[in-house]
Order: C-alpha cells, then sequence, then structure tokens
C-alpha cells in the first residue's frame, strides 16, 4: 500500500516536470508552425499556472489555466484561461481579457478568439477600447492588426473628451484617430445632437465630416441640414456642400451649394446659389454669394442678387448689384417714442396732434382738419362719370386745399398727406412688432404685374411701408411712367396706395405709338386703385402735353397744352378722363396738324420703354440708360395712327371742355 503512494507521488512529480520543461522548451524553442509557410511570425506563450491536455475533447489545443499571458509581436494578451493552438499559432481566451498593444490601445473583453496568422482578434462580450482620450464600447469587436482597424457590427459607442458617438456600425483606425460610422449615426454634444447615416470623426481634432444626410440640432434654435461637409464640434465652425440649409427658430433659413457656418458667432458665408428665407415676412433673399448674421438678422446677397416679396399673390422682385435685409426689432415703448419725436421734428407739434386724430380705413380715407380750414372750398367739383369711391379716397389726399399759410400752418393736403404716410402699422405700438429693413444699390430693378421701376439704389421698410428710390428713379405702370430725382412709393395692405415723385418729376402717359400725354411739375403724386393709376397731381410749376379723345370713335381730337401751379388728371380706362386746373392757369389746344416737334413734347420728355423689366427674369437684364433729355419720336406720320375730329381745325383758343378751373 505504502509502495502503492509513493509510486503515485514520483508519477505526478514527473509529470508537473514534464510539463514545465514543455512550456520551457516551447518559450526558448518554438515548433515550426503553419506559420512559418506563410511569414507571419509565432504568438509565444509567456506564462501560465498549469498547463494540461485533453487528448479526446481538443486534441490539437494545451488548456491553459491561471494568469495566462500571450505575447505576439508589440502585443501582451492576458487571460484567466486559455486554449492555445500551437500548430495553428492561435488561441481562444476567457475571463478577464486584456490586450496592450505599444503601451498606446487597450482592449478589454469577456472572451477572445485570436489568429497569429492572419493578426486578427475576435473580441466577444462587454469588449472596451481604449485609446488615449477616446474610448470605443460594444458587444463584439473585430481587430484587424495589419491594419490597425478595430470595428464592430452590432452597435457601438465612442466617447472622447467632448463627444459622444453611437451607431449600428463603426471602424475606428486608432493610429490615425479616425473612425467611421454607418445607420442609425448620432453624435451627442452639450450644445447639440448630430443624427446622420454616414459620419466620419477624428477623436483628436474633434472634426466630423458628413456624407450622408446629416441633421444637426442645437436644442430647437437651429437645425443644419446636409449630406456632405466638415464639422468642427470644438468651435463649432461647419464647411457645407450639396445645397445644404441652416434653419432658425426665428423664420430664416439659409441655403446654399457651398456654407461656412460659425454657429457661435452666428454667422454664415454663402457661395454659389444662396437661398435666405424669412418666413415672417415671407422674403426670399438669391445671390451667388451672400451673407447672414444671425444675431442682427441681417443678409447680403451680390452676383445676381434678387430679393422676393411673397407675402401677396403678386410677388415682387427686386434686383440690385447687392442687397441687404435686416429685421428690426422694437418694443412698443420704442416705436411709440420714434413715432411722436419724427412728427415733432418734421411736422411739428401743431401738425402732430391734428395727425394723432386722423382715421383711416381700408375703403375710405376721411381726415379730420384743423379748426381754421374746416371751412375751406371743395377743391374738386362733382363731375360726370367720375367715380365716387375714387373721388372719396383721393380727393381728400392728394388735393392741395390752400396753400401753406403766413404762419408756417402746412396746407390740409400736406397734413392730410402726412396722415397718411404715418397711418401705418408703426402706430398700433401696444405690443412689441418685428420690421424687415431692405435696401439695394446700383442697377436697382423693380418687378411686379402691376408696377415696374428702376433706380440706382432702394430703401424699403415696413416700419412705415414706404419704398425710397434713389438717384433718377423711373415707375411703370400699364401704359404711365413717372420719373423724377427720388421716388417715394407708399404701400398700404402690402399693394400700392400712392407714389410721390419728386424734383424734375414728368409724368407719361403713352397714347400711341407717336403720341404721348406729358405731366411735368416739381413734385408728382400717383394715385393708385385696385392697382391702376387713377389720378397724378402735379404741384409746382404744372405743365402739360395731352391729347384729348373723342368719346364716339376714339380719335384723337388734337393736343392741349396748360401751365398751372397745379393740375390734377383723372385718368380711366388708361385715358385721361378729366384735368382740374387752378383759376390761374393757361390752356390751349392745337389741331394735330398744327402741332410741332419743338412743342410736341415736353423739354425733359423721354420715354424710356427698353429699360423697363418685363417679367421677373427680366430684372437681371442690363438695358442701356435712356439719356433724360428731350426726345423726338420719329412716324412716318403724325396722323398715322389716330383720327383728327372734325370741325376743330385751327382752334387755337382756351378750351373748358376737358379743362375744369378751381380757386385753392
Amino acid at each position: 500500500m505504502r509502495r502503492m503512494r509513493q509510486r503515485a507521488k514520483y508519477l505526478s512529480a514527473a509529470l508537473l516536470l514534464f510539463a514545465c520543461l514543455h512550456a520551457n522548451a516551447q518559450l526558448k524553442k518554438p515548433t515550426t508552425t503553419a506559420a512559418d509557410a506563410q511569414g507571419a511570425t509565432l504568438v509565444y506563450l509567456e506564462q501560465c499556472a498549469t498547463l494540461s491536455f485533453d487528448e479526446q475533447r481538443l486534441p490539437d489545443a494545451q488548456l491553459l489555466k491561471g494568469n495566462v499571458r500571450f505575447r505576439h509581436d508589440n502585443a501582451l494578451m492576458y487571460c484567466d484561461s486559455a486554449y492555445f493552438y500551437e500548430g495553428q499559432n492561435a488561441f481562444e481566451a476567457f475571463s478577464n481579457i486584456r490586450i496592450i498593444q505599444a503601451d498606446t490601445i487597450f482592449i478589454y473583453g469577456d472572451r477572445l478568439s485570436y489568429d497569429g496568422n492572419s493578426r486578427l482578434a475576435r473580441m466577444r462580450g462587454n469588449v472596451r477600447l481604449e485609446n488615449r482620450n477616446a474610448v470605443l464600447t460594444t458587444d463584439s469587436l473585430n481587430y484587424d492588426r495589419n491594419r490597425n482597424i478595430a470595428y464592430y457590427f452590432t452597435g457601438g459607442t465612442i466617447n472622447d473628451d467632448l463627444n459622444t458617438l453611437t451607431s449600428v456600425w463603426g471602424q475606428y483606425q486608432p493610429n490615425l484617430n479616425e473612425a467611421t460610422f454607418k445607420t442609425d449615426v448620432r453624435l451627442n454634444n452639450p450644445n447639440f445632437v448630430m443624427a446622420s447615416d454616414t459620419l466620419h470623426y477624428n477623436t483628436a481634432t474633434h472634426i466630423a465630416q458628413m456624407v450622408g444626410p446629416t441633421d444637426v440640432t442645437y436644442r430647437k434654435e437651429t437645425v443644419i441640414h446636409s449630406q456632405l461637409g466638415y464639422y468642427n464640434t470644438e468651435n463649432e465652425r461647419s464647411i457645407l456642400y450639396r445645397r445644404s440649409t441652416i434653419e432658425h427658430a426665428d423664420g430664416h433659413t439659409l441655403t446654399g451649394d457651398t456654407i461656412y457656418y460659425d454657429k457661435r458667432r452666428q454667422y454664415g458665408e454663402v457661395h454659389a446659389h444662396m437661398e435666405l428665407t424669412d418666413s415672417t415676412h415671407k422674403t426670399t433673399l438669391y445671390g451667388n454669394y451672400g451673407t447672414f448674421d444671425q444675431a442682427a438678422s441681417a443678409g447680403m446677397a451680390t452676383d445676381s442678387a434678387l430679393m422676393v416679396d411673397w407675402s401677396t399673390e403678386d410677388s415682387i422682385f427686386v434686383h440690385a448689384d447687392t442687397l441687404y435685409t435686416n429685421r428690426l426689432y422694437v418694443d412698443s415703448a420704442q416705436l411709440a417714442e420714434r413715432i411722436r419725436i419724427r412728427r415733432l421734428q418734421k411736422y411739428g407739434a401743431d401738425t402732430a396732434s391734428t395727425i394723432a386724430d386722423t382715421t383711416v380705413n381700408a375703403e375710405t380715407f376721411t381726415p379730420k382738419p384743423p379748426k381754421d380750414i374746416v371751412n375751406a372750398p371743395q377743391a374738386v367739383v362733382g363731375a360726370e362719370n367720375s367715380d365716387s369711391q375714387v373721388d372719396t379716397a383721393i380727393t381728400a389726399v392728394g388735393t392741395p386745399l390752400q396753400p401753406t399759410t403766413q404762419n408756417g400752418n402746412t396746407s390740409l393736403r400736406e397734413q392730410v398727406r402726412t396722415a397718411r404716410e404715418l397711418q401705418s402699422p408703426t402706430d398700433t405700438v401696444e405690443v412689441d412688432s418685428t420690421y424687415h429693413l431692405l435696401r439695394g444699390f446700383h442697377n436697382v430693378r423693380v418687378y411686379r404685374r402691376d408696377m415696374q421701376a428702376v433706380s440706382d439704389s432702394i430703401s424699403y421698410s415696413t416700419i412705415d411701408s414706404v419704398m425710397h428710390l434713389y438717384h433718377f428713379p423711373i415707375l411703370w405702370n400699364e401704359n404711365n411712367q413717372i420719373a423724377g430725382d427720388q421716388a417715394d412709393i407708399y404701400t398700404r395692405n402690402n399693394t400700392v396706395d400712392y407714389a410721390v415723385m419728386s424734383n424734375n418729376a414728368i409724368a407719361i402717359q403713352q397714347v400711341d405709338s407717336v403720341h404721348y400725354n406729358q405731366m411735368a411739375g416739381k413734385e408728382i403724386i400717383a394715385h393708385v386703385v385696385e392697382k391702376q393709376v387713377r389720378v397724378i397731381d402735379v404741384n409746382g410749376n404744372a405743365e402739360t402735353r395731352f391729347y384729348p379723345i373723342d368719346d364716339k370713335d376714339s380719335s384723337i381730337i388734337g393736343m392741349n397744352i396748360t401751365l398751372s401751379s397745379f393740375i390734377k388728371i383723372y385718368v380711366k380706362d388708361r385715358k385721361i378722363e378729366r384735368a382740374v386746373l387752378t383759376n390761374a392757369s393757361n390752356g390751349t389746344m392745337f389741331p394735330l396738324e398744327q402741332t410741332t416737334e419743338e412743342n410736341r413734347y415736353l423739354s425733359n420728355f423721354f420715354w424710356a420703354e427698353a429699360e423697363r423689366p418685363k417679367s421677373p427674369e427680366d430684372v437681371f437684364s442690363r438695358p442701356p440708360a435712356t439719356p433724360r433729355k428731350k426726345q423726338h419720336v420719329s412716324a412716318s406720320s403724325d396722323n398715322s395712327s389716330s383720327k383728327t375730329k372734325k370741325g376743330r381745325k385751327g382752334r387755337n383758343d382756351k378750351t373748358d371742355t376737358q379743362t375744369e378751373s378751381t380757386d385753392r
């Protein structure tokens, strides 16, 4: 019995000695395997607590337990237990897996299958890869040591010191700090969330490259949509391509082929096909180059710049070499003070108080005149075939009831016009409001179906709903042309109400290819009703040339020349219906055959139909400017396009059939 125990003891010692010798032999003199033929390096078993074999269950494996450590090139691999397939240059490791490569990459997991020939590590269960400031976590990870690429395919997360990225599929290159994500990609930043289909990301520079449909959302404040671009998540600057858009909560949307956007400065710069849409005021600014300052709500466009106001059924198109738009924020107190100061400075305390009592509605305009002119005579005597609604709406505004008094009080006409100018949304100051400002410089061209214009520069603000055109503007409405040194177009309910042309003003109405009704003076006011010019006031040194029309056969009767301080012209069906003059007026009727090139046109007559925008696309054309000097219209015969009424030959006296006189 004792001998049997001793023999067993000696046998166990011999087996243990054999195992250790085998292990040491493996460390010092590895056997030749298939790796040699493939040119791969060998996997070394450096240590283990126990080594055993199971020829029946795992005939080709060495069973290792306790503090197992392998070495393959510059990588050390640790585990609690492993199956080592020496002939295949591979092993399977279990529990507390740890891979350390070049003291920079650390991989942890529950199970590992490693092939030394392909240098591929398959890690499963609670996998974590650490590379400096980046940590990748997933349930299944393959790490290709040949290409130094780790990738997952069942969902994973990468965290660095700034962002957290998740996706269904991901790839990470530790040596380059480059990661690629696909399918349900999400980047979480303290300031925003980026959702994408495909995304490249650098964990060192914190720059994300968008290569698929991507949305960047800033706490419901700003949303960026792009399919291609770069986004620096550290300084929040981006370069966006392929018609990207930036939507702001205030209603602005910026679109362009290429956008440079700085979120912290709230500033964007667009190259090629810029669109800046303001959904609040229903306007869009276009250009091949432009900028947008979100903090100031200011936009700029140049190179084919165009602003489209689509707030009404008839959109207005404004082109200039450079266009600027601003959204003005004015609180109720500031607005009320602004109105008060403007009235006092420009019109005086008496007029300002009168204006405050003025009422306006969409149908009629009924001013409340000052006490000293309540009994002033009517300026316009009722005439046959006149439009009562037009008279009601226009007479009070445009007719001078009396000249400026010696004590400096303005005329009722001026007071009423001032009231109408100031009667705008700015008079409603109960709540804070936002307004839109447009400015354009050089080669301004404006098109709307009922009105067209050209000028050197333009300014329009919804605070007072007045469009200002500077430096020799020209306006057209149907067959009417109005020009001067400056134009002020007053709008109400998003339609033109009336236009004021100041200094060297001239209004021209085309009768036919040869004859033109003409009105010139220091100031011309054209009143628009239902998108048609219905009344024209010529104030100061008023002079006209117009051709009365026979109602029976629509033939031209002759040419009427008038001189007056003030003239009011009524227009109906695109023709002059009647004229109202002051008592101190001169009017002379000439038969057509007695007219000459010298008296047929006013001294500042010019017809600029070639400059007129004919369509929205035509605002981009650059026709040559028409000389602003007297032009003669050539024709084969002065009577070629009109009929002279019989019985009018030789008449050279004042006419009272088409002209009415009244005191002012």
